[in-house]
């Protein structure tokens, strides 16, 4: 589900889910990434949530507006301000993730809202 309409229960029926998937070794892991305690927990966070703007980057501007309407049921004036404030806590553990952040959604403002 994407990430700007999940709820709890979404939220903890992904986390069940991932448990089952996983092989028990990892399950500690896979914990650590969602508590968010340690830097390397943070650095994960922070790839998983930045990747897909970097997806929407590189990709066909029509193809990246019909997901974000279609999925996130977010129009395209204002899904980079969307994008934004809900990525933006992922970022401020790191200096280079934060300024790395704000210049990807600089550019994908104005690729998609020029």
């Amino acid at each position: 589900m994407i990430t700007f309409l999940k709820n709890d229960a979404d939220e903890d029926l992904e986390t069940k889910a991932a448990l089952e998937l996983l092989h028990p070794k990892q399950h500690p892991i896979y914990m650590e990434y969602l508590e968010q305690k340690t830097i390397e927990s943070h650095f994960a966070k922070s790839v998983d949530k930045i990747s897909p703007d970097l997806y929407d980057m590189i990709c066909d501007k029509d193809a990246t507006i019909y997901r974000i309407k279609y999925f996130a049921k977010i129009e395209q004036d204002n899904f980079i301000d969307v994008v934004k404030k809900a990525k933006t806590p992922y970022m401020q553990w790191d200096i280079f993730f934060k300024e790395f952040h704000a210049e990807l959604m600089n550019r994908l403002r104005l690729k998609y809202n020029p």
